[in-house]
């Protein structure tokens, strides 16, 4: 292993050029040979399986959160990806943990990326739910342009986000605190995208 100089991107960045580095590293993820890589399953936390195989556990994360102002607004955005069609294109390499921890920023731009323990080959769209949890509304149209994903694809990494989100929040609240309120962040930043 090699030190990388940088620091980890502030909670909310709306910064175009960084959210086109990223999106030049995880479209060249992607377009890596994936034949030989791992299915998702327990080693990676299931990242880039379809959305179906959350929902028992996400609804019942969703009792957990009964008392969340927006929790109804939340279920309803859930049912609706829950619609969505699965991934059908051959399984490609995927992170599966792009977040702000996982992200290395030195003079603006994009220095590194860590924490591997993810890895696996699936659905692309678990590589998109930065777009939810770290950036802005800016930040977040670049990278979606940058990446030349279809509309479904997009739309469930949106849905990965607001997993990660309701996860974060659900089993972190009164235990940490700083995730439980990074969790909060990412279920209000999917809601106002709508």
């Amino acid at each position: 292993m090699t030190w990388i100089e940088g620091a980890p991107p502030p909670p909310r960045l709306d910064d175009r050029a960084f959210a086109r580095d990223l999106a030049a590293f995880v479209t060249a993820l992607h377009a890596l040979d994936a034949s030989t890589g791992p299915a998702p399953g327990a080693h990676n936390f299931w990242r880039g399986m379809p959305l179906a195989r959350f929902d028992a556990t996400l609804r019942q994360r969703f009792d957990g959160l009964a008392d969340l102002a927006e929790i109804e607004e939340v279920v309803l955005e859930w049912r609706k990806a829950s619609l969505l069609p699965a991934w059908s294109g051959a399984p490609v390499w995927i992170h599966g943990d792009i977040q702000r921890g996982n992200l290395l920023i030195r003079d603006g731009r994009l220095a590194g990326v860590i924490d591997w323990s993810a890895l696996g080959v699936g659905d692309p769209a678990g590589d998109l739910s930065v777009a939810w949890n770290l950036f802005g509304p800016d930040a977040r149209a670049e990278y979606r342009t940058a990446m030349q994903v279809d509309h479904a694809t997009w739309a469930r990494g949106r849905a990965w986000a607001l997993i990660e989100g309701v996860f974060a929040l659900s089993y972190y609240r009164g235990k940490n605190e700083v995730i439980a309120e990074a969790g909060r962040r990412v279920i209000e930043a999917v809601l106002a995208d709508r």
